[in-house]
């Protein structure tokens, strides 16, 4: 019996997966920040205060909450300029959902599409971004002027996407 070959690694198709492309953020739960389950103005002030400058400092910060608690608007307002005024270069608000999907969306248009130049990519389907045909639309867009061809699924069962032509 002859040795096992696998004919998926000798292609040279290069797989990603949307997550991979993820890049770090400094994600603020609001649900921290409450006092037996209500937000309260001085415990919040203080806990703002007690933020570590170099966590949030020229990064990315996303601040969230679930759609079951009820956060007051001064509280989203202080703390927006809390991690302001720490040196946060950017701060969103949103739903943890559209959170990730912000993340994901800045992650693929700051990506580094370089070393895929004139390689097989292959997205892959399956995963927790399957159902977002945003991020999928933005990563053909980064990958098609640069990919030697560009396909998605897993490599048994491929849709070809993208090929240049020679």
């Amino acid at each position: 019996m002859g040795d096992i070959v696998n004919k998926v690694q000798q292609s040279g198709i290069v797989q990603l997966e949307l997550e991979d492309l993820m890049m770090d953020f400094v994600d603020v739960n609001m649900e921290e920040y409450m006092v037996e389950g209500l937000f309260m103005e001085r415990p919040f002030r203080q806990a703002c205060a007690a933020i570590d400058a170099a966590m949030v400092a020229a990064k990315a910060v996303y601040v969230y909450s679930s759609d079951e608690v009820i956060v007051p608007s001064w509280a989203w307002m202080l703390i927006c300029q809390c991690m302001l005024d720490k040196g946060a270069a950017v701060v969103a608000v949103q739903d943890a959902h559209e959170a990730m999907q912000t993340k994901l969306y800045a992650s693929i248009a700051q990506w580094d599409v370089s070393p895929y130049e004139d390689k097989r990519v292959m997205i892959k389907g399956c995963g927790p971004w399957a159902a977002d045909y945003k991020a999928f639309a933005l990563v053909t867009q980064r990958l098609a002027p640069v990919v030697r061809s560009l396909m998605f699924g897993e490599p048994c069962s491929a849709v070809p996407v993208y090929k240049k032509r020679s």
